[in-house]
C-alpha cells in the first residue's frame, strides 16, 4: 500500500470533519480516524440529531414550521437570525446546551413549542418582535436568562409552570417589551398556589423576587393562575397539554 506524507495540519482538519460529523469532540490517531470515518453511516447520515439540525439550518431552508422529535438539546446560536421561520416545535427539547442567542433575531418567529424545557439562557429569544407568547415548563428549578427577551416588542403572554417558588430570572429578561417599565403591559400566568401567594411577602411573592419586582414594580403585568384559565389544559401556543 502506498505510503503519503500528510501535515499535521491537514490531519486536524480531517479529525474535526469527523467530529462534525459524529457529534464528537476528541483528538485522534490517523488509525483512529480511519475507524471513525468507516462507523458513519453510508451516505453520509449521522446519528447526532442536532448535527443534523444545524446542517439544515446552514443549508437555508428554514421557512415556516420546523419540528423535530428526537433533539433533545440545542447548542447556541442554532437559529440565529433566521428570517422566514414562524414556529419551532422541539417536544423531547430539555435543554440548551451553552445556550445564548439560539433564536435571537428570528424576526418573524411567533411560537416555540418545547414542553419538556425548563431553562432559557441569555439572549434566547432577543429581537424576536414577532413573538406574542411564551409557555415555560418550569417543574421546580426553572430560570430565565439575562435579556432573554429583550425587544420581543409584542410579547404579552407568559405562562410559568414552575410549581414552588418564582422562577428565577437574569438582568433586563424583559427590557423594552411591554412588560418593561412605562410600557403597555402583558399577562403573566402562574400556578394557583403562587399567585395566591403574590403581595403578602412570603418566599412565593412573585411581586418582590429578585429582577421581577422592576417590571411588576411599574404595574405593567397582569398576574393570572394557570388553574381556570385556558392555560390548564393547553400551552400557550394552543397545543394541547397530555395528560397520560
Amino acid at each position: 500500500m502506498a505510503e503519503y506524507l500528510i501535515q499535521d495540519t491537514t490531519l486536524d482538519a480531517i479529525a474535526d470533519a469527523i467530529n462534525a460529523k459524529t457529534g464528537g469532540s476528541s483528538a485522534m490517531t490517523p488509525a483512529e480516524m480511519a475507524t471513525n470515518i468507516a462507523a458513519i453511516p453510508t451516505g453520509g447520515g449521522s446519528t447526532n440529531k442536532e448535527y443534523d439540525l444545524l446542517q439544515y439550518v446552514q443549508g437555508g431552508i428554514m421557512t415556516g414550521t420546523y419540528r423535530n422529535d428526537e433533539v433533545t438539546s440545542l447548542r447556541s446560536y442554532r437559529f440565529q437570525q433566521e428570517q422566514h421561520l414562524t414556529r419551532l416545535e422541539f417536544p423531547n427539547l430539555t435543554s440548551m446546551f451553552f445556550g445564548i442567542q439560539i433564536c435571537s433575531g428570528c424576526i418573524a418567529l411567533e411560537s416555540f413549542f418545547a414542553p419538556k424545557l425548563i431553562d432559557l439562557g441569555a439572549r434566547e429569544f432577543e429581537n424576536c418582535r414577532a413573538m406574542t407568547s411564551f409557555d415555560l415548563r418550569g417543574r421546580t428549578t426553572g430560570s430565565i436568562g439575562g435579556w432573554c427577551f429583550l425587544g420581543c416588542s409584542t410579547l404579552t403572554t407568559l405562562v410559568l409552570r414552575q410549581s414552588n417558588n418564582p422562577i428565577s430570572i437574569g438582568q433586563d429578561a424583559f427590557m423594552n417589551t411591554p412588560f418593561d417599565t412605562g410600557k403597555s403591559g402583558g399577562t403573566i400566568y402562574i400556578p394557583k398556589a403562587l399567585y395566591d401567594h403574590l403581595g403578602d411577602g412570603t418566599s412565593l411573592d412573585y411581586k418582590a423576587a429578585t429582577n421581577w419586582s422592576r417590571y411588576d414594580g411599574y404595574g405593567t403585568i397582569t398576574w393570572a393562575a394557570i388553574e381556570g384559565s385556558i392555560y390548564e389544559t393547553q400551552y400557550a401556543d394552543g397545543t394541547p397539554i397530555l395528560t397520560t
